[in-house]
């Protein structure tokens, strides 16, 4: 199992992959969210939603048995074992802010769920295993910025380092 750490951490790390997730799509609007049709890339609004999902469900649903914040709903849009790429463009998907929404609530919840101090081993990997999964799909909206010939994105990190 994974070795506890704090829940200082857990929570900092957490902000850190929100905050890249969403400096990485916050300059989009909902033409460039949705994106064309490719087997190479995913909606980025779907693939949002589905961050939030992730977190909600490992985490949430499968350790404290909370149902979802979107009911049955949750499972039939986010879950990509189950909704296959190429109808993902096509699914009722909440709009931008109710996403973004819905990813806030459940920050919210996860942070709740901690008590100040270590975290359980338990909590340690499930938490580390969902924030890396955000940050793999940071990747992604990097990759699919780059593949629909999206304007670089301005990241906080890039303005406060120094030149070279």
């Amino acid at each position: 199992m994974t070795a506890p750490v704090s829940t200082a951490h857990l929570i900092e790390n957490m902000q850190d992959a929100r905050n890249r997730t969403l400096e990485l799509v916050g300059d989009l609007d909902d033409e460039q969210l949705m994106g064309p049709k490719l087997p190479i890339v995913n909606p980025m609004r779907w693939e949002i939603g589905h961050v939030a999902f992730f977190y909600e469900y490992f985490i949430l649903h499968k350790l404290y048995g909370r149902e979802s914040i979107l009911g049955a709903t949750a499972a039939r849009l986010y879950d990509s074992i189950a909704v296959n790429h190429e109808v993902r463009w096509d699914l009722p998907l909440p709009t931008m802010p109710e996403t973004l929404s819905y990813m806030q609530d459940v920050f919210e919840l996860l942070v709740e769920r901690l008590d100040s101090g270590m975290a359980t081993e338990q909590d340690s990997f499930n938490y580390q295993f969902a924030i890396f999964h955000e940050d793999m799909h940071t990747e992604a909206f990097f990759w699919a910025r780059q593949v629909l010939a999206y304007p670089t994105p301005k990241l906080a990190i890039a303005a406060d380092a120094p030149p070279t």
